[in-house]
């Protein structure tokens, strides 16, 4: 999880760029669960959005 969040702060830096190949997902090790959030605030009008997305070890949807 740490990997994604290094990777997801140097996207949001302006790091990355369409010619450099994305990391895809990774499933957690065997028995645990990768939780992936994501949050965005529109400061006009003062609106927020947000989604979660739980999955096991071997991809399958907990939930969201």
């Amino acid at each position: 999880m740490v990997d994604d969040l290094l990777y997801m702060r140097g996207a949001q830096a302006g790091t990355s760029s369409s010619s450099e190949s994305c990391d895809i997902w990774r499933p957690p090790d065997d028995g645990w669960v990768k939780i992936n959030i994501d949050a965005s605030f529109l400061a006009e009008g003062a609106k927020v959005g947000g989604g979660v997305v739980i999955r096991n070890h071997q991809g399958n949807l907990i939930s969201a």
